[in-house]
């Protein structure tokens, strides 16, 4: 749900809906689970029964070990994508990679 918070956060400042959200950096998604992740959950209109509970949970829980941890793992995804695809690589270039991400 951190993730896609921050996908969210993206999107919305880029104007981006529906299947064009894929064209999200992922580079600017790092950016915003390090720099706001907590505004990106606040932000992200998930409603209660599609995520609008784990963003509350997540709310509830930043400035833990949990959080933190959680974060961890969304950033070392992250970096794993940027270090194979490159700095300008976007959602709709690790299409493949990321439907292979199991948690």
């Amino acid at each position: 749900m951190l993730l896609a918070a921050c996908v969210n956060d993206r999107a919305v400042a880029g104007h981006l809906d529906g299947p064009d959200t894929a064209a999200v950096s992922l580079s600017e998604v790092l950016t915003v689970l390090d720099r706001y992740p907590v505004s990106s959950l606040e932000s992200s209109g998930a409603p209660a029964g599609s995520g609008g509970e784990e963003c509350a949970e997540l709310l509830q829980a930043f400035g833990t070990d949990e959080f933190n941890a959680v974060r961890a793992a969304v950033r070392e995804a992250l970096k794993g994508h940027l270090a194979d695809g490159g700095p300008h690589i976007r959602i709709t270039d690790r299409r493949e990679a990321l439907r292979g991400i199991m948690l």
